[in-house]
Order: structure tokens, then C-alpha cells, then sequence
């Protein structure tokens, strides 16, 4: 992954954020993020001692089965194959449930998540944010929101675009923060149904949603296509209710 910090525009006239605005679902989404880490648990634990146990029945069809055949040599090595994918699949799924690890700040943790997806996936990624310290000031919801929003658009793309880059971006006005994942591969007309899981746009529209902000889909057939949040600073920076 590659990286970059800009600076914004002076910002001149910035007002202190109000907090007299709705408070986000902070009590939904903290159960949803409990939820998550609960299938998380519940994953490693049952698929992990499914696949101890497959690994163990395969072991000992290797020492029964005769390796001189080459159909049943051939078949061996197909299974190994599926397994292996299982494996690295289940390990995939397992680590985008877990919450991230917001700490250390929304911009570390989505440069931790997107190494380590580059790594997974063999696509190249880069990450440019703006040079703001009101990104560092996000509430945790709102931290662990905007960065579930990025990580979808970012799984989506790697899922249905056939991109070989995928580049996310963090800018900042005096009144809002945009967050933009592009990729370069198949896209599609705008108005049509398209290769984007459905599932995941609602998910993404309902955190938008929840934080007082909107999501926009921008894209071009065989060109690009663009996933962008804008989300108010006033709901982003207020204290959790």
C-alpha cells in the first residue's frame, strides 16, 4: 500500500461543532459491532475445529490411498487445494469481522487493514489523506463507522470490479469529512442494476445514515467506479451520547 498526507485549505472561520444535533444510533451500532466480534469468536472457534478434524481424516486418506495412481493423486491435490482456499477464506471473513483497532487513530488502522489486504489479495492499494487533526479527533463509533464504510467499498471492489488497484482517500472540508474508494475495472452504467452487492450498499447507506451523512456512486463502464461518503463534522466529532 502507498501513502500520502495532504493539506487541506486553510480553514478559516471553522466553527467548534454543535452538540445539540441527533444522536447517532451509538447504542445500535456498538451491538452490531458486539455482534460481529460474537461471530468472529464463534467462527474461529467451530469452522477451526471443523477443519482440524478434515485436516486430520485427509492426513490419513494420503497414507491409505494408493499415490501411485495419478487419478487418486490428482484428487488428493485438488482437496488440498479447496482446503487451503477454505483456509485462507475462513481467516479473511474471521479478520473483517473483528472490530479494528481504533487507538491508535482511524488513519493508522485503515493502513494496518489495507496492508494486510494487499497482501491477501495481491491488489495494490493506496491510501491519501488529508493533513487535518479533526480526523484524529473522531468519536469511536464514528471512527469504527467510517472505517466499516471504507473496508465494504474496498471488499466490494476486490469482489466484482476485476481492478487491479484500488485507491481510498480521506479529504476534509470546513463542514464535512469525504472518505472515496476507486477502482479501475469493470464498473457499470449508473441507473442499471449493478455488480455491487446489494447487501453491502445498504450497509454502507444505513452507517451514511446513521451519522447524518450521504453516499454517492459514481461510475463508468470499463473506466471506473467511485464510493463516496460525506459525512458531517458536527455528528463525527461530538462526544458519544
Amino acid at each position: 500500500m502507498t501513502y500520502k498526507n495532504t493539506t487541506p485549505p486553510p480553514l478559516a472561520g471553522t466553527r467548534k461543532p454543535r452538540h445539540n444535533t441527533p444522536q447517532p444510533s451509538t447504542a445500535l451500532s456498538a451491538a452490531r459491532e458486539q455482534e460481529r466480534e460474537r461471530l468472529a469468536r464463534d467462527l474461529h472457534d467451530e469452522l477451526g475445529a471443523h477443519l482440524t478434524a478434515f485436516r486430520y481424516v485427509f492426513a490419513r486418506l494420503e497414507a491409505w490411498l494408493p499415490l501411485t495412481d495419478p487419478a487418486c493423486q490428482a484428487m488428493l491435490d485438488t482437496t488440498q487445494q479447496a482446503y487451503d482456499a477454505l483456509c485462507e477464506a475462513s481467516r479473511r471473513v474471521i479478520t473483517d469481522l473483528h472490530s479494528p483497532i481504533i487507538e491508535a487513530g482511524l488513519i493508522a488502522a485503515l493502513g494496518q487493514w489495507l496492508d494486510g489486504f494487499s497482501a491477501q489479495t495481491g491488489l495494490a492499494t493506496s491510501l491519501v489523506c488529508a493533513a487535518d487533526s479533526r480526523i484524529t479527533q473522531l468519536n469511536p463509533q464514528a471512527a469504527t463507522a467510517v472505517f466499516r464504510i471504507i473496508q465494504e467499498a474496498v471488499n466490494n471492489s476486490a469482489k466484482h470490479a476485476k481492478s487491479e488497484r484500488i485507491d481510498v482517500s480521506v479529504s476534509t472540508e470546513l463542514r464535512q469529512l469525504t472518505v472515496s474508494v476507486t477502482d479501475y475495472g469493470l464498473g457499470f452504467a449508473v441507473g442499471t442494476p449493478s455488480r455491487i452487492g446489494h447487501f453491502g450498499i445498504d450497509g454502507m447507506r444505513e452507517r451514511c445514515r446513521n451519522l447524518g451523512g450521504t453516499l454517492k456512486i459514481s461510475s463508468e463502464p470499463g473506466v471506473s467506479t467511485t464510493v463516496s461518503a460525506r459525512l458531517p463534522w458536527q455528528t463525527l466529532l461530538q462526544p458519544q451520547a
